[in-house]
Protein backbone atom coordinates (compact mmCIF):
# COMPACT_ATOMS: atom_id res chain seq x y z
CA UNK A 1 0.00 0.00 0.00
CA UNK A 2 2.83 2.22 0.89
CA UNK A 3 4.47 1.81 -2.78
CA UNK A 4 1.15 2.88 -3.99
CA UNK A 5 1.03 6.09 -1.61
CA UNK A 6 4.62 7.29 -2.58
CA UNK A 7 3.70 7.73 -6.09
CA UNK A 8 0.47 9.88 -5.78
CA UNK A 9 1.59 13.99 -5.33
CA UNK A 10 2.65 14.60 -2.02
CA UNK A 11 4.20 17.25 -0.38
CA UNK A 12 7.83 17.07 0.53
CA UNK A 13 6.94 16.21 4.36
CA UNK A 14 4.42 13.83 3.31
CA UNK A 15 6.74 11.78 1.06
CA UNK A 16 9.41 11.30 4.41
CA UNK A 17 6.46 10.16 6.10
CA UNK A 18 5.03 7.61 4.03
CA UNK A 19 9.16 6.68 3.51
CA UNK A 20 9.47 5.99 6.96
CA UNK A 21 5.76 4.16 7.16
CA UNK A 22 7.39 2.06 3.89
CA UNK A 23 10.69 1.03 5.96
CA UNK A 24 9.07 0.51 9.38
CA UNK A 25 6.98 -2.10 7.77
CA UNK A 26 9.37 -3.69 5.47
CA UNK A 27 11.66 -4.19 8.70
CA UNK A 28 8.93 -5.64 10.87
CA UNK A 29 7.99 -8.30 7.69
CA UNK A 30 12.18 -8.78 7.96
CA UNK A 31 12.28 -9.53 11.61
CA UNK A 32 9.09 -11.43 11.91
CA UNK A 33 10.31 -13.62 8.83
CA UNK A 34 13.79 -13.91 10.33
CA UNK A 35 13.01 -14.87 13.79
CA UNK A 36 10.38 -17.65 12.35
CA UNK A 37 13.37 -19.09 10.01
CA UNK A 38 15.53 -18.77 12.79
CA UNK A 39 12.84 -20.80 15.29
CA UNK A 40 12.91 -23.12 12.61
CA UNK A 41 16.27 -24.01 12.38
CA UNK A 42 16.97 -23.77 16.25
CA UNK A 43 13.94 -27.03 16.45
CA UNK A 44 16.08 -28.58 13.80
CA UNK A 45 12.69 -28.56 11.76
CA UNK A 46 14.11 -26.74 8.50
CA UNK A 47 13.29 -29.64 5.56
CA UNK A 48 15.29 -29.09 2.16
CA UNK A 49 13.42 -29.53 -0.84
CA UNK A 50 15.27 -31.58 -3.67
CA UNK A 51 13.81 -30.41 -7.24
CA UNK A 52 14.61 -29.53 -10.64
CA UNK A 53 15.17 -25.67 -10.87
CA UNK A 54 17.15 -23.53 -13.41
CA UNK A 55 19.79 -21.76 -11.54
CA UNK A 56 20.16 -18.89 -13.48
CA UNK A 57 16.51 -18.09 -13.31
CA UNK A 58 16.83 -18.34 -9.44
CA UNK A 59 19.64 -15.48 -9.86
CA UNK A 60 18.10 -13.47 -12.45
CA UNK A 61 14.97 -13.20 -10.45
CA UNK A 62 16.67 -12.09 -7.76
CA UNK A 63 18.59 -9.41 -9.26
CA UNK A 64 15.65 -8.49 -10.72
CA UNK A 65 13.77 -7.20 -7.86
CA UNK A 66 17.61 -5.92 -6.32
CA UNK A 67 18.92 -4.04 -8.84
CA UNK A 68 15.96 -1.43 -8.81
CA UNK A 69 17.24 -0.89 -4.76
CA UNK A 70 20.90 -0.50 -5.65
CA UNK A 71 20.25 2.13 -8.85
CA UNK A 72 17.93 4.21 -6.76
CA UNK A 73 21.27 4.62 -4.35
CA UNK A 74 23.13 5.20 -7.75
CA UNK A 75 25.24 2.21 -7.66
CA UNK A 76 25.86 -0.10 -10.84
CA UNK A 77 24.42 -3.83 -9.95
CA UNK A 78 26.46 -6.37 -11.92
CA UNK A 79 25.21 -10.40 -12.91
CA UNK A 80 27.97 -12.27 -13.52
CA UNK A 81 27.32 -16.13 -14.54
CA UNK A 82 29.71 -18.32 -16.84
CA UNK A 83 27.85 -19.00 -19.99
CA UNK A 84 29.79 -22.67 -19.82
CA UNK A 85 28.27 -23.14 -16.88
CA UNK A 86 25.36 -25.65 -16.55
CA UNK A 87 21.92 -24.29 -15.43
CA UNK A 88 19.89 -27.67 -13.98
CA UNK A 89 20.67 -28.70 -10.74
CA UNK A 90 18.17 -30.47 -8.10
CA UNK A 91 18.23 -28.72 -5.20
CA UNK A 92 16.12 -26.16 -2.82
CA UNK A 93 15.69 -23.17 -5.13
CA UNK A 94 13.54 -21.21 -2.66
CA UNK A 95 16.01 -21.66 0.43
CA UNK A 96 19.53 -20.92 -2.12
CA UNK A 97 17.19 -17.50 -3.01
CA UNK A 98 16.68 -16.52 0.55
CA UNK A 99 20.46 -16.65 1.20
CA UNK A 100 21.54 -14.89 -1.93
CA UNK A 101 18.89 -12.48 -0.91
CA UNK A 102 20.29 -11.84 2.49
CA UNK A 103 23.76 -11.49 0.89
CA UNK A 104 22.69 -9.17 -1.80
CA UNK A 105 20.72 -6.79 0.78
CA UNK A 106 22.99 -6.22 3.13
CA UNK A 107 25.49 -5.49 0.05
CA UNK A 108 22.97 -2.34 -0.70
CA UNK A 109 22.19 -1.60 2.48
CA UNK A 110 26.21 -1.12 3.60
CA UNK A 111 27.11 0.41 0.18
CA UNK A 112 26.81 4.49 -0.44
CA UNK A 113 28.73 4.32 -3.75
CA UNK A 114 30.32 2.16 -6.30
CA UNK A 115 28.49 -1.10 -6.83
CA UNK A 116 27.69 -4.45 -6.31
CA UNK A 117 28.50 -7.73 -8.20
CA UNK A 118 26.45 -10.75 -7.75
CA UNK A 119 28.26 -14.31 -9.32
CA UNK A 120 27.91 -17.67 -9.64
CA UNK A 121 30.12 -20.59 -11.11
CA UNK A 122 30.42 -24.75 -10.54
CA UNK A 123 33.82 -25.64 -8.94
CA UNK A 124 33.83 -28.94 -9.38
CA UNK A 125 32.03 -32.43 -9.49
CA UNK A 126 32.23 -34.76 -6.85
CA UNK A 127 30.65 -38.06 -8.37
CA UNK A 128 26.36 -36.68 -8.75
CA UNK A 129 26.99 -33.43 -7.14
CA UNK A 130 27.94 -30.34 -8.14
CA UNK A 131 29.87 -27.47 -6.01
CA UNK A 132 28.92 -23.57 -6.75
CA UNK A 133 30.07 -20.94 -5.20
CA UNK A 134 27.85 -17.56 -5.30
CA UNK A 135 29.70 -14.41 -4.36
CA UNK A 136 28.34 -10.84 -3.45
CA UNK A 137 31.03 -8.25 -3.68
CA UNK A 138 30.42 -4.82 -2.91
CA UNK A 139 32.31 -1.05 -2.44
CA UNK A 140 30.80 -0.47 0.97
CA UNK A 141 31.93 0.79 4.38
CA UNK A 142 33.93 -2.83 4.84
CA UNK A 143 33.67 -4.65 8.42
CA UNK A 144 37.06 -4.53 11.14
CA UNK A 145 39.34 -7.56 10.44
CA UNK A 146 39.01 -8.13 14.67
CA UNK A 147 34.85 -8.11 14.33
CA UNK A 148 35.02 -10.71 11.43
CA UNK A 149 34.44 -13.94 13.41
CA UNK A 150 31.04 -12.59 14.97
CA UNK A 151 29.32 -11.90 11.55
CA UNK A 152 27.82 -15.29 11.38
CA UNK A 153 26.85 -15.55 14.84
CA UNK A 154 23.13 -15.22 15.97
CA UNK A 155 21.63 -11.81 16.85
CA UNK A 156 24.90 -10.44 15.69
CA UNK A 157 26.18 -7.25 13.59
CA UNK A 158 29.42 -5.21 13.54
CA UNK A 159 28.56 -3.20 16.27
CA UNK A 160 25.59 -1.50 18.23
CA UNK A 161 25.52 1.38 16.46
CA UNK A 162 25.15 -0.91 12.96
CA UNK A 163 21.40 -1.93 14.17
CA UNK A 164 20.41 1.58 15.16
CA UNK A 165 21.66 3.07 11.36
CA UNK A 166 20.67 0.37 9.47
CA UNK A 167 17.74 -1.75 11.19
CA UNK A 168 17.60 -5.44 11.25
CA UNK A 169 17.82 -8.41 13.53
CA UNK A 170 21.42 -9.71 12.86
CA UNK A 171 19.55 -12.94 12.04
CA UNK A 172 20.00 -12.91 8.38
CA UNK A 173 23.74 -14.05 8.64
CA UNK A 174 22.94 -16.79 10.89
CA UNK A 175 20.34 -18.34 9.01
CA UNK A 176 22.41 -18.19 5.75
CA UNK A 177 24.77 -19.65 7.46
CA UNK A 178 22.59 -22.74 8.97
CA UNK A 179 21.00 -23.45 5.11
CA UNK A 180 24.59 -23.01 3.69
CA UNK A 181 25.33 -25.92 5.62
CA UNK A 182 22.49 -27.66 5.14
CA UNK A 183 23.46 -27.56 1.46
CA UNK A 184 26.21 -29.17 2.30
CA UNK A 185 28.61 -26.13 1.62
CA UNK A 186 29.95 -22.97 3.90
CA UNK A 187 30.31 -19.18 3.88
CA UNK A 188 32.68 -16.82 4.58
CA UNK A 189 33.65 -13.31 3.86
CA UNK A 190 36.72 -10.90 2.69
CA UNK A 191 36.85 -7.84 3.95
CA UNK A 192 38.56 -4.16 4.48
CA UNK A 193 37.17 -1.89 6.21
CA UNK A 194 36.22 1.24 4.39
CA UNK A 195 36.72 -0.18 0.90
CA UNK A 196 34.22 -3.16 0.94
CA UNK A 197 33.42 -6.80 0.90
CA UNK A 198 32.97 -9.89 -0.38
CA UNK A 199 30.54 -12.44 1.13
CA UNK A 200 30.27 -15.75 -0.74
CA UNK A 201 29.25 -19.30 0.00
CA UNK A 202 29.27 -22.59 -1.57
CA UNK A 203 26.51 -25.58 -1.80
CA UNK A 204 26.61 -29.28 -2.86
CA UNK A 205 23.82 -29.71 -5.26
CA UNK A 206 22.74 -32.64 -7.49
CA UNK A 207 22.97 -32.57 -11.24
CA UNK A 208 20.12 -32.64 -13.13
CA UNK A 209 19.69 -35.74 -15.04
CA UNK A 210 18.78 -33.19 -17.65
CA UNK A 211 21.58 -30.54 -17.60
CA UNK A 212 21.55 -27.68 -20.13
CA UNK A 213 24.14 -25.07 -20.76
CA UNK A 214 23.50 -21.32 -19.78
CA UNK A 215 25.01 -20.55 -23.34
CA UNK A 216 22.84 -18.83 -25.88
CA UNK A 217 22.69 -19.49 -29.58
CA UNK A 218 23.71 -16.32 -31.35
CA UNK A 219 23.91 -17.95 -34.52
CA UNK A 220 21.40 -15.61 -36.25
CA UNK A 221 24.11 -12.34 -35.41
CA UNK A 222 25.93 -13.91 -38.23
CA UNK A 223 27.12 -11.02 -40.71
CA UNK A 224 26.35 -8.55 -38.48
CA UNK A 225 28.67 -5.83 -36.91
CA UNK A 226 28.34 -4.73 -33.14
CA UNK A 227 29.33 -1.57 -31.43
CA UNK A 228 28.60 -1.66 -27.71
CA UNK A 229 29.08 2.33 -25.84
CA UNK A 230 29.44 2.08 -22.10
CA UNK A 231 31.46 3.98 -20.04
CA UNK A 232 31.51 1.12 -17.03
CA UNK A 233 34.35 -1.06 -17.44
CA UNK A 234 32.45 -4.08 -15.75
CA UNK A 235 29.24 -3.57 -17.59
CA UNK A 236 31.22 -2.92 -21.18
CA UNK A 237 33.24 -6.32 -20.45
CA UNK A 238 30.14 -8.37 -19.38
CA UNK A 239 28.46 -7.33 -22.96
CA UNK A 240 31.22 -8.40 -24.73
CA UNK A 241 31.59 -11.75 -22.88
CA UNK A 242 28.13 -12.55 -23.40
CA UNK A 243 28.70 -12.06 -27.48
CA UNK A 244 32.30 -13.42 -27.82
CA UNK A 245 31.04 -16.69 -28.90
CA UNK A 246 28.55 -15.32 -31.54
CA UNK A 247 29.48 -14.99 -35.41
CA UNK A 248 29.40 -11.14 -35.34
CA UNK A 249 31.91 -8.43 -35.27
CA UNK A 250 32.20 -6.82 -32.08
CA UNK A 251 34.18 -3.04 -31.13
CA UNK A 252 33.56 -1.39 -27.71
CA UNK A 253 33.74 2.42 -27.26
CA UNK A 254 34.31 4.32 -23.75
CA UNK A 255 31.78 7.29 -24.65
CA UNK A 256 29.60 8.75 -26.94
CA UNK A 257 31.92 10.96 -28.95
CA UNK A 258 34.38 7.92 -29.36
CA UNK A 259 31.03 5.73 -30.67
CA UNK A 260 30.11 8.08 -33.12
CA UNK A 261 33.55 8.42 -34.74
CA UNK A 262 33.98 4.62 -35.31
CA UNK A 263 29.89 4.96 -36.69
CA UNK A 264 31.18 7.47 -39.13
CA UNK A 265 34.47 5.29 -39.77
CA UNK A 266 32.59 2.19 -40.45
CA UNK A 267 30.36 3.66 -42.71
CA UNK A 268 33.15 5.84 -44.64
CA UNK A 269 34.99 2.22 -44.73
CA UNK A 270 32.17 0.40 -46.84
CA UNK A 271 31.64 -1.71 -43.22
CA UNK A 272 28.80 -0.07 -41.23
CA UNK A 273 27.88 -1.66 -38.32
CA UNK A 274 24.14 -3.20 -38.18
CA UNK A 275 23.98 -3.17 -34.35
CA UNK A 276 24.34 -0.05 -32.11
CA UNK A 277 23.92 -1.06 -28.35
CA UNK A 278 24.35 2.34 -25.86
CA UNK A 279 23.99 2.67 -22.39
CA UNK A 280 21.56 5.34 -21.81
CA UNK A 281 24.17 7.63 -19.32
CA UNK A 282 27.55 7.47 -20.84
CA UNK A 283 29.68 10.78 -20.66
CA UNK A 284 30.56 12.82 -23.43
CA UNK A 285 27.52 12.14 -25.60
CA UNK A 286 24.61 10.34 -23.63
CA UNK A 287 22.60 7.09 -25.18
CA UNK A 288 19.97 9.40 -26.39
CA UNK A 289 21.80 12.05 -27.74
CA UNK A 290 23.71 9.30 -30.08
CA UNK A 291 20.93 8.18 -30.82
CA UNK A 292 19.35 11.68 -32.37
CA UNK A 293 22.29 11.82 -34.55
CA UNK A 294 22.17 8.68 -36.05
CA UNK A 295 18.48 9.01 -36.58
CA UNK A 296 19.79 12.38 -38.35
CA UNK A 297 22.38 10.68 -40.55
CA UNK A 298 20.74 9.92 -43.67
CA UNK A 299 23.67 6.85 -44.41
CA UNK A 300 23.05 5.43 -40.91
CA UNK A 301 19.00 4.68 -41.18
CA UNK A 302 19.62 0.87 -41.81
CA UNK A 303 21.59 0.79 -37.60
CA UNK A 304 19.27 -0.76 -35.44
CA UNK A 305 19.85 0.77 -31.94
CA UNK A 306 19.21 -0.90 -28.78
CA UNK A 307 19.34 1.09 -25.35
CA UNK A 308 20.24 -0.05 -22.10
CA UNK A 309 19.37 1.41 -18.97
CA UNK A 310 18.17 1.21 -15.27
CA UNK A 311 14.81 2.09 -15.45
CA UNK A 312 11.87 3.40 -17.45
CA UNK A 313 9.22 4.54 -16.49
CA UNK A 314 5.87 5.73 -18.80
CA UNK A 315 7.94 9.28 -19.58
CA UNK A 316 11.30 7.59 -20.09
CA UNK A 317 9.68 5.27 -22.72
CA UNK A 318 8.43 8.52 -24.39
CA UNK A 319 11.91 9.85 -24.46
CA UNK A 320 13.59 6.39 -26.31
CA UNK A 321 10.74 6.09 -28.98
CA UNK A 322 11.00 9.94 -29.37
CA UNK A 323 15.06 9.05 -30.19
CA UNK A 324 14.69 6.27 -32.21
CA UNK A 325 15.94 3.80 -30.17
CA UNK A 326 14.58 0.27 -31.89
CA UNK A 327 14.48 -1.56 -28.55
CA UNK A 328 15.67 -1.18 -24.50
CA UNK A 329 17.03 -3.68 -22.24
CA UNK A 330 16.68 -3.62 -18.05
CA UNK A 331 20.14 -3.57 -16.04
CA UNK A 332 21.44 -6.09 -15.15
CA UNK A 333 21.77 -7.45 -18.87
CA UNK A 334 22.00 -11.24 -18.67
CA UNK A 335 23.39 -13.34 -21.97
CA UNK A 336 19.61 -14.42 -22.20
CA UNK A 337 18.12 -11.07 -21.89
CA UNK A 338 20.24 -9.96 -24.35
CA UNK A 339 19.96 -12.80 -26.61
CA UNK A 340 16.04 -12.39 -26.92
CA UNK A 341 16.14 -8.48 -26.79
CA UNK A 342 18.49 -9.21 -30.18
CA UNK A 343 16.63 -11.79 -31.68
CA UNK A 344 13.07 -9.64 -31.55
CA UNK A 345 14.69 -6.18 -32.30
CA UNK A 346 15.93 -7.99 -35.51
CA UNK A 347 13.02 -10.38 -36.58
CA UNK A 348 14.73 -12.99 -35.79
CA UNK A 349 12.38 -15.30 -33.29
CA UNK A 350 9.21 -14.46 -31.08
CA UNK A 351 10.58 -14.91 -27.44
CA UNK A 352 9.44 -17.66 -25.75
CA UNK A 353 6.32 -16.44 -23.03
CA UNK A 354 8.54 -18.42 -20.71
CA UNK A 355 11.96 -17.36 -21.19
CA UNK A 356 12.83 -15.21 -18.30
CA UNK A 357 14.76 -11.35 -18.13
CA UNK A 358 12.63 -9.38 -20.84
CA UNK A 359 12.14 -5.73 -20.85
CA UNK A 360 8.22 -5.37 -19.48
CA UNK A 361 5.96 -4.07 -21.95
CA UNK A 362 3.58 -1.93 -19.35
CA UNK A 363 2.27 -0.14 -22.48
CA UNK A 364 0.09 -0.85 -25.45
CA UNK A 365 1.24 -3.07 -27.89
CA UNK A 366 1.48 -1.50 -31.74
CA UNK A 367 -2.11 -2.56 -32.77
CA UNK A 368 -3.17 -0.33 -29.65
CA UNK A 369 -4.23 -3.21 -27.25
CA UNK A 370 -3.81 -2.65 -23.85
CA UNK A 371 -2.24 -6.15 -21.88
CA UNK A 372 -4.92 -7.15 -19.73
CA UNK A 373 -4.58 -9.13 -16.50
CA UNK A 374 -7.18 -11.05 -14.22
CA UNK A 375 -6.35 -10.54 -10.74
CA UNK A 376 -8.25 -13.79 -8.48
CA UNK A 377 -8.15 -13.22 -5.12
CA UNK A 378 -10.72 -12.60 -1.53
CA UNK A 379 -9.37 -10.35 0.34
CA UNK A 380 -10.61 -6.92 -0.51
CA UNK A 381 -6.71 -5.32 0.48
CA UNK A 382 -4.58 -7.19 -0.89
CA UNK A 383 -7.01 -6.93 -4.26
CA UNK A 384 -6.91 -3.60 -4.01
CA UNK A 385 -3.12 -3.02 -3.66
CA UNK A 386 -2.09 -5.50 -6.35
CA UNK A 387 -4.60 -3.78 -8.76
CA UNK A 388 -3.56 -0.21 -8.53
CA UNK A 389 0.23 -1.30 -8.63
CA UNK A 390 -0.71 -3.29 -11.83
CA UNK A 391 -3.02 -0.36 -12.88
CA UNK A 392 -0.14 2.32 -12.20
CA UNK A 393 1.98 -0.31 -14.14
CA UNK A 394 -0.29 0.91 -17.31
CA UNK A 395 -2.12 -2.90 -17.78
CA UNK A 396 -5.88 -3.21 -18.00
CA UNK A 397 -6.79 -5.37 -15.04
CA UNK A 398 -10.32 -7.47 -14.49
CA UNK A 399 -10.92 -8.63 -10.90
CA UNK A 400 -12.28 -11.94 -9.48
CA UNK A 401 -13.06 -12.75 -5.73
CA UNK A 402 -12.68 -16.59 -6.03
CA UNK A 403 -12.13 -19.48 -8.40
CA UNK A 404 -15.33 -19.45 -9.55
CA UNK A 405 -15.40 -15.87 -10.80
CA UNK A 406 -12.53 -16.78 -12.31
CA UNK A 407 -13.32 -19.55 -15.04
CA UNK A 408 -16.59 -17.01 -15.82
CA UNK A 409 -14.02 -13.98 -16.77
CA UNK A 410 -11.45 -16.70 -18.36
CA UNK A 411 -15.20 -17.67 -20.44
CA UNK A 412 -15.39 -14.43 -21.68
CA UNK A 413 -12.34 -12.55 -22.14
CA UNK A 414 -8.99 -13.34 -23.24
CA UNK A 415 -5.77 -12.88 -20.45
CA UNK A 416 -2.33 -12.08 -20.97
CA UNK A 417 -1.33 -13.51 -17.20
CA UNK A 418 -3.19 -14.61 -14.74
CA UNK A 419 -2.51 -13.79 -10.83
CA UNK A 420 -4.68 -16.36 -8.87
CA UNK A 421 -4.39 -16.56 -5.04
CA UNK A 422 -4.82 -20.26 -3.70
CA UNK A 423 -6.97 -20.49 -0.67
CA UNK A 424 -10.55 -18.65 -1.41
CA UNK A 425 -14.11 -19.44 -0.89
CA UNK A 426 -16.09 -21.89 -3.07
CA UNK A 427 -13.78 -22.75 -5.37
CA UNK A 428 -9.32 -22.26 -4.78
CA UNK A 429 -7.27 -21.21 -6.69
CA UNK A 430 -5.47 -24.73 -7.70
CA UNK A 431 -9.05 -26.28 -8.70
CA UNK A 432 -9.60 -23.33 -10.98
CA UNK A 433 -6.25 -23.55 -12.81
CA UNK A 434 -7.11 -26.91 -13.07
CA UNK A 435 -10.35 -26.50 -15.00
CA UNK A 436 -8.48 -23.31 -16.94
CA UNK A 437 -5.96 -25.56 -18.16
CA UNK A 438 -8.58 -28.48 -19.09
CA UNK A 439 -10.43 -25.91 -21.26
CA UNK A 440 -7.20 -24.05 -22.57
CA UNK A 441 -4.69 -26.75 -23.16
CA UNK A 442 -3.21 -25.32 -26.39
CA UNK A 443 -3.47 -21.75 -24.60
CA UNK A 444 -0.05 -20.96 -22.83
CA UNK A 445 -1.72 -17.98 -20.54
CA UNK A 446 0.36 -17.91 -17.34
CA UNK A 447 -0.91 -18.18 -14.43
CA UNK A 448 0.79 -17.14 -11.18
CA UNK A 449 -0.07 -18.26 -7.60
CA UNK A 450 -0.14 -15.76 -4.90
CA UNK A 451 0.08 -17.06 -1.51
CA UNK A 452 0.40 -16.30 2.30
CA UNK A 453 2.20 -19.47 2.74
CA UNK A 454 5.75 -20.54 1.74
CA UNK A 455 5.41 -24.42 3.08
CA UNK A 456 7.29 -27.55 1.96
CA UNK A 457 5.40 -28.69 -1.29
CA UNK A 458 3.84 -25.45 -2.25
CA UNK A 459 5.59 -24.65 -5.04
CA UNK A 460 5.11 -28.43 -6.31
CA UNK A 461 1.43 -28.50 -5.51
CA UNK A 462 1.32 -25.48 -8.29
CA UNK A 463 3.39 -26.42 -10.54
CA UNK A 464 1.36 -29.94 -10.87
CA UNK A 465 -1.89 -27.66 -11.03
CA UNK A 466 -0.60 -26.10 -13.86
CA UNK A 467 0.34 -22.96 -12.64
CA UNK A 468 3.89 -21.47 -13.63
CA UNK A 469 5.28 -19.08 -10.97
CA UNK A 470 4.75 -18.12 -7.13
CA UNK A 471 4.44 -14.90 -5.74
CA UNK A 472 4.32 -14.97 -1.48
CA UNK A 473 2.13 -12.22 0.05
CA UNK A 474 2.40 -9.34 0.94
CA UNK A 475 3.15 -8.12 -2.80
CA UNK A 476 5.82 -5.71 -3.27
CA UNK A 477 6.00 -4.00 -6.96
CA UNK A 478 9.19 -5.26 -7.49
CA UNK A 479 8.45 -9.01 -7.17
CA UNK A 480 5.20 -8.11 -9.03
CA UNK A 481 7.53 -6.66 -11.78
CA UNK A 482 9.88 -9.19 -11.80
CA UNK A 483 6.84 -11.99 -12.34
CA UNK A 484 5.72 -9.53 -15.46
CA UNK A 485 8.85 -8.92 -17.13
CA UNK A 486 9.58 -12.65 -16.94
CA UNK A 487 6.42 -14.05 -18.33
CA UNK A 488 5.60 -10.82 -20.84
CA UNK A 489 6.23 -10.95 -23.86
Amino acid sequence: MTDLLMETPLSYDQQDLAKTVMSSAGSLLNIIDDILDFSKIEAGKIELEEIDFDLLEVVESVSSILAPKAHDKNLAFFLITPPEMPNQYLGDPVRLRQIIINLTNNAIKFTHQGEIALSVYQEGEEGDLARLRFSVRDTGIGIPEDRLNRLFKSFSQVDSSVTRQYGGTGLGLAISKSLAELMGGEIGVNSIEGEGSEFWFTVRLRKSPEPRAVAFDFSFLSGHRILITDDHPVSRQLLLDHLKNSPAAVQAAENGVEAWDLLKAAETAGEPFTICIADFGIPGMTGEELVMKIRGDSRLQSLKTMLITASVGRADLQRIIRAGFDTYLMKPVTGRRLRAGLSKMLGHETVSATEPGKAILAFPRQNGEEIRLLLVEDNLVNRKVAQKMLEKMGFEVDVAGDGLEALQAVENTRYDLIFMDIQMPRMDGLSATRSIRDWQSDAAVPIIALTANAMKGDREKCLAAGMDGYISKPFKKAELTAVLNRFLS
